[in-house]
């Protein structure tokens, strides 16, 4: 049975945040730890327990994705690294627009040029729900939301860059030498460096 796609609508770039849990991290090398200590602190700054909870499990999980050795990349990372280390969380755990960054938009990286339009991610998903109706069926207006946090955390983590109205630029990340072998172990990033 395929993995279901999951995406949530609300998430956010979360870069401060999962600098500072990459930061406790190095500390206490316990995920667990660390998230009781932003819980009981109240680290983030929330008005209530839940939605400090709700918060710290997104950036939890996109911590975990990144693993020990992208944690201590972000821990150190220079601004460039962290905008791609914090993007590649995000596309970690959520199917959706892992598979638009991967699928779609790594056939334009060689083709510096050419624009990227918003209405292909349109296209891609109705590509995507063509085949697998049942695992991808969302309404109108979540698409456009999703659509919108795709491309908000593709520029911010400076993969795309707005050259007009729902025209976007693809730009090749400047890495450092060890961020960019740490994405090279890690399929399928080795096909966009």
């Amino acid at each position: 049975m395929k993995e279901r796609y999951v995406i949530q609508t609300a998430e956010q770039w979360y870069g401060d945040e999962l600098t500072l849990y990459a930061d406790r991290y190095m500390a206490e090398r316990n995920h667990y730890k660390v998230k009781n200590d932003f819980l009981e602190l109240n680290i983030l700054n929330e008005r209530t327990l839940e939605a400090a909870a709700r918060r710290i499990g997104r950036i939890s999980r996109r911590a975990i994705a990144l693993g020990d050795e992208g944690l201590e990349l972000l821990a150190q990372a220079n601004t460039n690294d962290k905008a791609a280390l914090i993007l590649m969380s995000y596309l970690e755990v959520y199917r959706l627009p892992y598979e638009f960054v991967f699928e779609w938009l790594v056939t334009r990286m060689d083709r510096i040029d050419r624009p990227v339009f918003i209405g292909e991610f349109d296209q891609f998903y109705q590509h995507k729900h063509t085949q697998e109706p049942e695992l991808l069926s969302w309404s109108d207006s979540s698409i456009r939301r999703i659509r919108t946090q795709i491309f908000t955390m593709l520029q911010k983590g400076n993969l795309i860059k707005k050259v007009s109205p729902g025209s976007f630029q693809v730009y090749q990340l400047l890495l450092s030498d060890k961020t960019t072998a740490y994405f090279e172990r890690r399929t399928p990033y080795h096909l966009t460096i």
